[in-house]
């Protein structure tokens, strides 16, 4: 296996072991296990992988199981499987179809995640979460944010992904943007210009500009206008 930082191309097939550097393109096609940072073009997983660094890509594709020791950083990011990122996850575009863990915060202008989520500060331009599984964001600041419950998935499906559960809720301390729609959310404070809360919401405080709406079976302990 070449290790040497000028190589452009590097490529596992099977198990393989190497040293981070800066290339064209990176893929991984096994069980790898990388020491150091990654710069590429575009990165390519599938399988399983574990870097003891960053990663910045302009492309970034993982099919399979991920460790980042570091940061996450790429315009495009699609994720199927698993991801733990014990830096920030930080991309234009990020289509997540996983269960993810980011220690720090994730900076996204677009996220479409279904699954399920852990994460500190999500800051988006637009959002759309459909849950399964209990997802735990410490606070969410955006433009659009739209977060729902994931319709049943079928036995096949949920055979795939088994730790993920079809049933989902999620927690987190404040959600804050222009147009937000909640379900099965519990949080401290929902602040916004158009806000609905939906079936399975525990809100303690609602803060609106111009509208809010509530779902009969949904709790908000108080709702002021701005």
């Amino acid at each position: 296996m070449v290790e040497e930082e000028h190589v452009r191309h590097l490529s596992i097939a099977g198990i393989g072991a190497l040293k981070g550097g800066v290339f064209q393109e990176a893929k991984i096609e096994g069980v790898g296990d990388v020491d150091g940072d990654i710069v590429c073009t575009n990165f390519k997983l599938e399988g399983k992988v574990k870097v003891d660094g960053s990663v910045s890509a302009q492309k970034v594709k993982m099919d399979g199981v991920a460790f980042i020791g570091g940061n996450l950083r790429s315009d495009s990011i699609v994720v199927k499987g698993k991801l733990e990122v014990k830096g920030d996850l930080i991309g234009e575009d990020l289509r997540l179809d996983a269960k993810v863990i980011v220690d720090g915060r994730c900076e996204t202008e677009s996220l479409h995640a279904t699954g399920k989520l852990r994460m500190g500060v999500l800051n988006t331009g637009s959002a759309h979460i459909e849950l399964n599984g209990n997802s735990q964001i410490e606070e969410i600041v955006g433009g659009k944010i739209h977060i729902q419950k994931q319709p049943a998935v079928s036995l096949t499906d949920w055979l795939k992904t088994p730790e993920i559960s079809p049933a989902g809720k999620l927690t987190t301390q404040i959600v804050e943007g222009d147009d937000i729609y909640l379900e099965f959310t519990t949080a401290a404070v929902v602040r916004g210009t158009n806000i609905v809360i939906g079936p399975g919401c525990k809100i303690g405080l609602v803060e609106y500009k111009t509208k809010f709406e509530q779902e009969k079976s949904a709790k908000v302990e108080r709702a002021e206008r701005l």
